[in-house]
């Protein structure tokens, strides 16, 4: 039996061995890795604002406006640091004087001649009226006026106030800096309204500084109005009296501001052609620039000749000479109405041998070998200049012109 009971336990063993029973389940499959959650995505970079395109560049007119601006602002204020930055670092400042077109060259140089200039006049002040326009050329009327209260070019204040008329011719560079002035203006005038100089010379009142925005000019040039313009200075030259009073209307005004008041009509006209071209038979005319605006005729002009006749009450000296003036020549039907001319009697009187000799200094050798005794004065005081006369409009080598000191050429200021 036991036997038995081992052989069934046996059999029953290998039955299940050789799978005779239900096969064992398969393990779990593994699951799936869970998700990896993603990380946010940035936040996108703010993009900064466009740069905006660049501002054009303003025109040279532009340019040339703002300088006027600029400078009038500057020399009103007394910064002579400012007045001076609307030139180009090499530019040159020139003017009639004594010797001729004297110049100031250099930034800084202009600088220290305003810094002189607000120094012998603490409120001088400067106006413009009228300015004319034509590419890298601006031409301007401008007045100052001051009192004389400090020192000035090495004379002592004289406490009297001073205004005179003047005129500028600008050239601007590409960056619309000064690089050239000429300025205008009769230092005999200033001499005069200071107490300095011949007595007897007559000048005018001291200007006004005119005020508000000048007149700006650009008129198209008229060839028929420039060609009457040149007839004038022509006739002078040819001492041709019928085609200088063929050129002028009956009402002519000829402004000169080296006179103590204007002539108007033919008749003062005529005596001063006369009387200019007797005294300076080989007068010469030469002229460097000239614009044309409308009606309007600006010239830049030289004269040279030698004195062999009286002229003004003046007698010969048979002294030749060249003396510079700017004129501003307004027509009218194809004739010379009005002619504003500036210029320097001083540069006259100097190149013709007007100017009395200084007198000697202190110890100075006189005739004999002997010395001069002192007189218990300062100092050689400045020469004083002949009394100019009259002068006619487009007349070459006149006393009567105008010359500044500025702006300017100031100012051109």
């Amino acid at each position: 039996m036991p036997k038995r009971i081992v052989g069934a336990f046996a059999v029953a063993v290998t039955i299940v061995a050789c799978g005779g029973e239900e096969a064992a389940a398969p393990p779990p499959a593994t699951p799936p890795p869970a998700p990896v959650a993603s990380a946010p995505a940035p936040a996108p970079t703010p993009t900064a604002p466009a740069e905006p395109p660049p501002a054009p560049k303003p025109s040279l007119a532009e340019m040339q406006k703002t300088a006027i601006t600029n400078s009038v602002a500057a020399f009103n204020a007394h910064d002579a640091k400012k007045a001076a930055a609307d030139y180009s670092d090499d530019a040159v400042m020139a003017t009639p004087g004594m010797k001729g077109m004297e110049e100031t060259k250099g930034k800084a140089e202009i600088e220290k001649f305003f810094a002189g200039l607000f120094t012998g006049f603490p409120d001088m002040k400067i106006g413009y009226s009228r300015v004319f326009q034509r590419g890298d050329v601006l031409v301007a009327e401008w007045a100052s006026a001051g009192t004389n209260t400090g020192e000035f070019m090495g004379q002592p204040a004289t406490g009297k106030k001073i205004g005179f008329n003047a005129a500028s011719i600008f050239w601007f560079d590409a960056n619309g800096k000064v690089k050239r002035e000429h300025v205008y203006y009769d230092a005999m005038t200033m001499m005069g309204q200071m107490g300095q100089g011949d007595p007897k010379m007559k000048v005018r009142p001291p200007a006004e500084v005119p005020g508000g925005e000048p007149t700006w000019l650009t008129a198209a040039e008229d060839p028929k109005t420039v060609a009457a313009a040149k007839g004038m200075y022509e006739a002078w030259e040819k001492k041709d009296q019928k085609a200088f009073m063929d050129v002028i209307t009956d009402d002519t005004v000829a402004v000169m501001y080296g006179e103590p008041a204007d002539q108007k009509g033919k008749a003062p006209a005529k005596k001063a052609f006369t009387e200019f071209t007797k005294a300076f038979p080989d007068m010469k005319m030469t002229t460097s620039n000239q614009w044309g605006f409308g009606d309007i005729v600006i010239t830049e002009a030289a004269g040279t000749g030698t004195m062999k006749g009286p002229v003004m009450g003046m007698k010969p000296t048979n002294k030749s000479g060249t003396t510079h003036m700017l004129d501003i020549v307004e027509m009218k039907d194809g004739k010379v109405a009005k002619i504003i001319s500036y210029s320097n009697n001083l540069e006259f009187a100097a190149q013709y041998g007007l100017l009395p000799p200084p007198p000697k200094a202190k110890g100075e050798p006189v005739k004999g070998g002997k010395a001069e005794p002192p007189k218990g004065a300062k100092g050689a005081e400045p020469a004083k200049p002949a009394t100019p006369g009259k002068t006619e409009p487009g007349k070459p080598a006149t006393p009567p012109k105008a010359e500044p000191a500025k702006p300017a050429t100031p100012p051109k200021k």
